[in-house]
This record gives structure tokens, sequence and C-alpha cells, in this order.
């Protein structure tokens, strides 16, 4: 029997797509999706729909974060949080990212699996039952800020450069024209603190000048009403955990990454505990740095990440001075 022949539109448009997916770092999304999987519902038992989410209270910075029509990050009843998977090829590299580093034995993925939220996969957020072409694509992930009695959250973006090899002239000027006092100087930009009901958005990290840097963590620790020494104690645990990012970026030659941030998250609690029990050990599990937002992850091409690497510096630095001055 003959089969009608697809249209020759058709054919031409398959043809382009699979030339131009065999140029791609990771699998398109779309294959992805069509491979089968033990999916986040099908291992742990979960239901993932619109009433079983909320939005993330604890997220400072990023797509949906102040009101513009984006979707936000989204917290699962069961603790997760969900990431909304953007536009290739943004959403595409991010995946393929986690997907690089989760479960492989090369010891560079290994350390990058140590200081990244847990990757449990992709899912489709269903408006509701046997409604799925209605649904949103995912990220699951490791929620940082789980088991904290009061979480105080900030994101800093590193790099003096924030955009990855394929952007756009008119990206690259946008890019330049934020955080221009500390991104270029310092090789970060501080995108937002959230501390008990106190948030500083964006617009403090962009009228942020060099000569200012030492507000980020008095008001990061909110040292005008906290114990000075619980304080510092804090800071020298993110000290701690910086130089272990930095001694990875120092040898790894096979990530280049761009406009990716450092959450940094501890419990506000941590500070009356430290000041009651001095328990060093209590402090430190209260206590989280992870890295986040891998839309722009490129081949390193056997060179070390030195964009990286500039802003790290200078932000452990900042950390260095303030737990050794408070």
């Amino acid at each position: 029997m003959n089969l009608p022949k697809e249209p020759k539109q058709t054919v031409e448009r398959k043809n382009e797509n699979n030339a131009r997916e065999k140029h791609l770092t990771v699998v398109p999304y779309r294959l992805i999706q069509e491979t089968p999987k033990h999916t986040l519902k099908q291992t742990l038992k979960i239901q993932i729909k619109k009433d079983t989410v909320t939005p993330l209270d604890t997220q400072i910075a990023g797509h949906g974060s102040e009101n513009g029509g984006e979707r936000g990050m989204l917290m699962h009843k069961d603790g997760f949080v969900l990431k909304p998977v953007q536009a290739p090829p943004k959403g595409l590299r991010e995946i393929g990212f986690y997907q690089a580093i989760s479960g492989s034995n090369d010891p560079v993925d290994m350390k990058f699996c140590k200081f990244t939220a847990k990757f449990f996969g992709t899912e489709t957020v269903e408006s509701s039952k046997n409604c799925k072409e209605l649904g949103e694509d995912y990220l699951v992930l490791e929620n940082l800020t789980q088991g904290f009695d009061s979480p105080c959250v900030m994101d800093v973006k590193i790099g003096a450069k924030t955009y990855g090899p394929d952007a756009t002239e008119l990206k690259k000027c946008q890019e330049d024209a934020k955080y221009v006092g500390t991104k270029i100087p310092q090789g970060f930009s501080i995108l937002g603190i959230i501390v008990g009901m106190r948030r500083w958005t964006k617009n403090f990290g962009r009228q942020l000048k060099e000569n200012q840097l030492h507000e980020v963590l008095e008001n990061f620790f909110n040292t005008s009403e906290n114990d000075a020494k619980a304080a510092s104690a804090i800071a020298r645990c993110f000290v701690e955990q910086l130089e272990e990012i930095q001694g990875l970026f120092q040898q790894q030659t096979k990530f280049h990454i761009y406009g990716s941030s450092l959450l940094f998250v501890y419990d506000y609690t941590a500070f009356a505990n430290f000041s009651r029990t001095g328990d060093m050990q209590s402090l430190k599990s209260s206590v989280c740095l992870k890295m986040i937002d891998f839309a722009h992850v490129f081949p390193g091409d056997e060179k070390l990440d030195e964009n990286y690497i500039f802003g790290l510096q200078n932000l452990t630095k900042l950390f260095s001075a303030f737990a050794n001055n408070t």
C-alpha cells in the first residue's frame, strides 16, 4: 500500500530542524520529553498540578520575581521547587547541564553536583486532570530553604560578563549597562536580599557603588540587630564554601558559565542558637550555598573560566573582610 507523502514544506522544515539539532550541545527538549524515563511522579508517587503548588516566597530574583507577567518559581506541597523551563536555547542548555552532571562519575561533574540543587528531572504542571496541553514545563529541583525556620536569602550573579558567546550586540549593551557599580570592577551583581519581612530588590544592587559594598553584608546579616560574633561566624561558614567553589573553578576547564548566581541561605534562628550555645557544628548546618541558573553554560575548551573566577575571588574577599572585622 502506498502511504501519502508528507508535503514538501513539512519535509524541508524537518530537515532544517534535524540539521540545527546536530549542532546543539544538549539533547533538544522535545526529544527529552519523548524519551521514556522514570519521572518524578512515577518515582516518588506525587502529583504536580496547579492545586499542589504555590509561588515560592523566597524567590528574590529571576524570571517572574517582579510581577512582570512572566512565570515565577513554584514550591510543591511536598517540598520541591519548580523552575520554569525557559524558551530555547536557554531552557535546553539548563536542562542539558543538569543532565550532564547528574549521575555522572566524572570528578568535575561530581563537584558541580555538590554545589548545585539536586535535580529531579522535568515535569509538566497540569492545570487540571487530562488537560496536559494546558500545562507548563518546569525543572524540578531541591528546595534549598527546606527545614529552615526563618530562611534569609541573597542572590548574587557572578561575572563581569553576564552573557554567553551567542549574545547579540544589543544584548551585550543591555547587560553591560546593568549593575555598573559592582559588576565591572568587582565581577558580581547583587540581585536581591531577603531577611525576615525586609527585601532589597534589584534596585538596591543596581544603585550600589564600590564604596558602599559594606552595606551588602550589613543588610544580609542584619548587623544593626544581631550579635556581631554570630554574624562573623556565619560569614566564615560561607567563606569556607566559597573557597571550595573557588578551588573547583581554579581547576575545571569543562564549563564556562555566564549569568549564573550563587544563592546564599542561612536560618535566622542560627543567630540566637549560636549566641546561646556557641555550637559551630550546628551553625554550619544552618548555612547553605549553592550555584543556580544555568541557561548560559558553554564548553570550556580546556580553558579556565576567568570571568567566573574574578567575581568569585572578590566576593570571597568581601565575606572574609566582614568575618575578620565584625
